[in-house]
């Protein structure tokens, strides 16, 4: 009994490939900034919004960790098979409620925790609707005017395990963000629960712009690869002509044998690299002589594809 349970949580545990996807930070902070400036538009009070932290969690594990009664907002994405999350703590839910209702946002007064009827989930409901609607922005803001698609709350779930967002084995990202509002600042937690699938339209976008250590391991090897590659030496072979003859012809050749060359052989010389593709035409040449040494002299840049490809650009 004691190694099942060992062996169960060992695979409840979050796995480590997921360290490939960007850090939050950035579209998190976005987020708590759009939060902010809705929820003082909604209750007409102050109010500030803060990240406490984002992290990667497989969905079973974080559903089975939530409390029973809460607050789960089942949210819609268009495109995404998964449906992403939205949960609310008893304390924001109970401010939500007493601020909806018209209560005084200068008194710290919380409704005991109790099954939360229709009505406190519609009032809720606008709360939610303008936390999708901040992300919206921030996600625009921070990916350039790029959209995850719309979120719409579809349903509540009181019983956060009876909920379907993802499949259980299957990562999701949680930002939790911490509202306080009101002159005697109010405060409760808020979490959006992401799967990775809803992410993934913008993950390159988060690399790109904001990186990740990861990537930026990824970009230290690929420079030093690209520098290795650019000190290693290339087969270059000057052809002053080229010419077809007979096979018997070679057969009997011997010492003192002459091959005649063309009159332009000197002046259209033909610089070719050997690649594990075969030959490839560098720059066109003309023969001459350099000091003691004979020499080829360039008559035209080099093939700009060609350039490239050495360079690595492509």
């Amino acid at each position: 009994m004691v190694a099942n349970a060992i062996l169960r949580r060992k695979i409840e545990q979050s796995r480590v490939s997921v360290s490939s996807y960007p850090k939050l930070n950035v579209l998190a902070a976005a987020h708590a900034r759009e939060t902010a400036a809705r929820v003082r538009a909604l209750f007409n009070t102050l109010a500030d919004v803060k990240t406490e932290a984002s992290a990667v969690i497989r969905c079973g594990r974080y559903l089975r960790g939530l409390p029973t009664p809460s607050v789960l907002g089942v949210l819609e994405v268009d495109g995404v098979s998964n449906a992403a999350a939205f949960h609310m703590d008893a304390e924001l839910v109970s401010h939500v409620i007493d601020l909806s209702l018209g209560g005084d946002p200068a008194i710290d007064s919380s409704y005991p925790d109790r099954m939360p009827t229709l009505i406190d989930l519609a009032m809720c409901g606008r709360f939610a609707d303008a936390i999708l609607g901040s992300f919206g922005k921030a996600v625009a803001t921070v990916c350039r005017g790029k959209s995850l698609g719309v979120m719409r709350c579809e349903r509540f779930e009181t019983t956060p395990q009876m909920a379907t967002i993802a499949p259980e084995r299957s990562e999701v990202i949680i930002i939790n963000q911490r509202v306080e509002v009101g002159e005697s600042t109010r405060n409760g937690f808020f979490e959006l629960v992401l799967p990775l699938s809803v992410i993934d339209p913008i993950k390159i976008d988060l690399m790109q712009h904001f990186g990740t250590p990861s990537s930026l391991n990824s970009n230290l090897w690929e420079r030093h690869l690209r520098t290795t590659l650019m000190q290693s030496e290339v087969p270059v072979t000057a052809i002053i002509d080229s010419q077809r003859v007979p096979l018997s012809t070679l057969a009997g050749m011997k010492v003192g044998d002459v091959l005649r060359l063309s009159r332009s052989a000197a002046e259209d010389v033909e610089i070719v690299l050997t690649t594990n593709s075969g030959r490839r035409t560098f720059a066109a040449a003309r023969l001459g002589a350099k000091g003691a040494a004979k020499a080829v002299k360039l008559l035209a840049d080099p093939d700009p594809e060609l350039l490239a490809q050495l360079r690595l650009d492509g």
